[in-house]
């Protein structure tokens, strides 16, 4: 079924999203794309676009970049007006990085959707591959949920999920995610029509976990760590913002680890060298 008919605009910000917003432009008439704007970024700090824009710009789409869509700014009072001149159909979210206040949600006609990635309502929140890593979750997936104003806590559209490899780090899983993120989107997006609603499962309350934003502080090593524990973490804030440790004055990041059976007498802090 074609669903060029269908107008969207699109919200995302990281590489995450690069996959839902490649579906998005596929499988309908893409309007618009917001994403945060340009910040510094890289070992050199210089102030550059996001992924989203970059891509954005390249398949020539127009890019609205809002510092935040909560102030009452002259800037917003243009997004909104030059949003809702696009009657859109539909919006779509992916790691955009902020929420969509009332006003943006009323503007698509039939509603907006998010692509959030795990089985929800497990991991409602910001930031759901590193908490699942973290808990030694043995399954995830991406959700498409229909977006209301309390946190992740939309209806469930479609599904997909995975097992997660025991070796798999944020780095490896990340990308598992956006690409199905990406599919199922794309084959969700098929079946709509411009008078099409969007009904799905309600989510089960008394299941709800959240995913806290991730603070600078949880990478720093206690040896109260279990070994387990340690090693989901490390997992876990592999991009950001790492597991550090001091030996001997010295400043340490642990990338990798393994845990394994030891015939050691080592205590919690010993360094050995094997």
């Amino acid at each position: 079924m074609n669903s060029k008919k269908l107008r969207t605009v699109f919200f995302g910000t990281p590489e995450f999203a690069l996959a839902s917003l490649r579906a998005v432009f596929e499988n309908t008439e893409l309007c618009a794309v917001v994403s945060q704007p340009d910040r510094p970024r890289g070992r050199g700090q210089q102030v550059s676009p996001c992924e989203i824009k970059s891509e954005a710009m390249r398949l020539g789409l127009k890019c609205h970049s809002p510092k935040s869509l909560k102030m009452d700014s002259s800037e917003n009072v243009a997004l909104l007006r030059d949003l809702n001149a696009i009657k859109a159909d539909l919006f779509v979210v992916t790691a955009y990085g902020n929420l969509l206040p009332q006003s943006f949600l009323d503007l698509p006609k039939m509603g907006s959707i998010n692509v959030h990635a795990s089985l929800l309502p497990r991991w409602r929140g910001a930031a759901p591959i590193q908490r699942c890593l973290e808990a030694g979750d043995t399954k995830t997936g991406v959700c498409l949920q229909k977006m209301v104003m309390e946190l992740d806590a939309g209806d469930i559209l479609s599904e997909s999920q995975v097992e997660i490899d025991p070796k798999w780090d944020t780095i490896s899983l990340s990308p598992v995610l956006s690409k199905m993120g990406g599919e199922l989107l794309s084959t969700y997006l098929q079946k709509l029509l411009p008078d099409s609603v969007l009904s799905g499962k309600v989510q089960n309350t008394k299941a709800v976990t959240f995913a806290q934003k991730i603070k600078k502080e949880e990478g720093a090593w206690s040896p109260d760590w279990s070994a387990t524990e340690c090693h989901r973490k490390i997992k876990a804030f592999r991009t950001w913002p790492g597991v550090r440790a001091q030996f001997d004055g010295a400043d340490f990041k642990i990338l990798e680890a393994e845990t394994v059976l030891s015939t050691l007498s080592l205590e919690p802090g010993d360094l050995a060298l094997c």
